[in-house]
């Protein structure tokens, strides 16, 4: 496949440009579990907001930016560990469970059974769609070192079916067609599938959007605003219903409430990325800067350049091989380094039951070890434990060349 750089960049301009916009008007009134009468007005976002939708998918750009191709579930939590102030929900099982030592993917599933499927990881699918332009299939896979870290199940399988949907906006522009792609990229069996797929329906028998709103909220109404479930329910019949019209949509997400400024800013960014940037601005969507809250900064503040750095990813794993796609005048266009600085191996700690040990038991973990170098690498293993426990592991372990072993070990 191929596609001309003027258009990409175009696309991921405007993805986040409507991420900025429509996030900032659905952010006064997150939390409203209500309709709310809100009309449109270009001083809805006369001074952008600073959101965690858009702040958390910037520190992943640091990361990718540092890392290229060998980003891992690792470098995004440290970075979401020392960077994020924000600590509603899931976020702060996530930082809990992390400074006891607990390792992704577990740092979402462990003791977090109230917000494991928040919306708090469809929310930052964006990105991982914008470095894969036109590979619904990477971008599925590559979004779930993300989700992983604070969520897990059905909410991991919406940041798939987002993620893949913004991939595949850079080559399809109708939005059923894009539905059934992201449908395409989550489990048959998952109750996130069956919500989409019962959306769509209802939309197809009902005019009303409220009606549509409320067989959401029986079938899979949630105590938790930000619970994925009815909030991607209100994203999809948002889409279906707004006619392809981004002011429309974005206003229809708003007025059903709950995680207001998630369903809008998700909806703006998908539609922005179907548009592109030249048309949201045509219709007034024009850029205002964006603001973060975190302890991090770039170079400006501007969603240009933001779109610049995001594109400048893009083409190192189209460089790298990891997408095939062809982007045509890109000649002039600065990428990352080739020669990124990355650690020879990554190890994966996998717990073999619950991540603790409990009085006069044993707790077992098999250790995951990934070699990044293109020659075999003996590795001598050795662990440490307070005085009075006692560690069985296995000591020398050969690890294949760009390939992976695995070893096990037991605390008692």
């Amino acid at each position: 496949m191929q596609l001309d750089y003027e258009v990409y960049f175009d696309k991921v301009y405007g993805c986040w440009l409507g991420k900025c916009i429509a996030g900032t008007i659905g952010a006064p009134y997150e939390g409203m579990k209500q309709y709310i009468p809100l009309e449109y007005s270009p001083e809805l976002f006369k001074e952008m907001l600073p959101n965690d939708d858009l702040d958390l998918q910037v520190l992943w750009l640091d990361a990718l930016e540092r890392k290229g191709v060998h980003v891992c579930s690792d470098d995004l939590a440290a970075l979401f560990n020392e960077k994020n102030i924000y600590w509603p929900g899931e976020y702060a099982w996530f930082k809990k469970n992390y400074d006891r030592g607990i390792c992704p993917p577990y740092t979402g599933i462990y003791e977090n059974d109230f917000y494991y499927e928040g919306m708090g990881c469809p929310i930052r699918g964006e990105i991982w769609g914008m470095i894969y332009p036109c590979n619904p299939d990477a971008a599925a896979d590559i979004c779930e070192i993300d989700g992983n870290l604070d969520h897990y199940g059905n909410s991991v399988y919406f940041e798939r079916f987002w993620s893949s949907m913004v991939a595949a906006a850079f080559y399809e522009s109708d939005i059923r067609t894009l539905l059934y792609i992201g449908l395409s990229h989550m489990p048959r069996d998952s109750k996130a599938y069956r919500l989409v797929n019962d959306v769509m329906e209802w939309c197809e028998i009902e005019t009303s959007t409220q009606r549509i709103m409320g067989r959401i909220l029986a079938k899979y109404g949630h105590k938790d605003c930000t619970n994925s479930f009815q909030n991607m329910g209100i994203i999809v019949f948002s889409l279906l219903k707004g006619d392809g019209d981004i002011i429309k949509t974005t206003m229809m997400a708003v007025r059903h409430g709950f995680d207001t400024d998630c369903t809008a800013g998700n909806a703006g960014a998908l539609l922005g990325a179907v548009l592109g940037a030249k048309q949201l601005e045509k219709v007034g969507l024009k850029e205002a800067g964006y603001k973060l809250t975190l302890n991090y900064a770039r170079k400006t503040d501007r969603v240009y350049d933001l779109a610049v750095d995001t594109c400048r990813v893009g083409l190192h794993f189209i460089e790298q091989g990891k997408n095939l796609l062809h982007i045509t005048g890109a000649e002039q266009v600065s990428t990352l380094h080739p020669d990124l600085k990355q650690e020879p191996l990554a190890v994966e700690c996998h717990y073999q039951g619950e991540p603790y040990l409990q009085p006069g038991g044993e707790a077992k973990a098999r250790i995951l070890i990934r070699n990044r170098t293109k020659a075999a690498i003996s590795c001598r293993l050795q662990a440490e434990t307070p005085t009075g426990f006692s560690t069985k592991i296995e000591r020398e372990i050969l690890v294949p060349a760009q390939g992976t072993a695995a070893a096990l070990m037991s605390v008692t």
